[in-house]
């Protein structure tokens, strides 16, 4: 959230850090104002993981625990997933089925993906 900034009107001294700390778009200013940081409150802040990940021995377990962006997708069983339906849907469909996602042809959609290898 770097392009978020603070109206003109509000005075830093007197904001609260510790509610601060867990609002998603403060992570610009938490960053340039790491001495004030409520690291309990961060932790469980969904665009700190960046700040959280450099500074791990500040982190709040417990509030971490909280924090939804502490996962990540599993690519690679994504990867095996699609792959297996293609399997699938051509054994289905028969190998010269035309099997589309809108417009695409399926093939060109998982290439795209970086599912299949292109075979010319």
């Amino acid at each position: 959230m770097e392009y978020m900034i603070l109206l003109h009107w509000t005075d830093l001294n007197r904001l609260n850090w510790i509610t601060l700390s867990k609002n998603p778009n403060a992570i610009q200013l938490s960053t340039e104002n790491q001495y004030q940081i409520n690291w309990h409150g961060l932790s469980s802040n969904l665009n700190a993981i960046q700040l959280l990940t450099e500074n791990q021995n500040k982190i709040n377990w417990y509030w971490l625990s909280t924090n939804p962006s502490i996962f990540t997708y599993d690519y690679k069983k994504i990867k095996q997933s699609l792959k297996k339906y293609f399997i699938h849907q051509t054994w289905k469909n028969g190998l010269n089925g035309e099997l589309k996602i809108g417009n695409i042809k399926i093939e060109v959609f998982f290439y795209l993906l970086g599912v299949i290898e292109w075979n010319t």
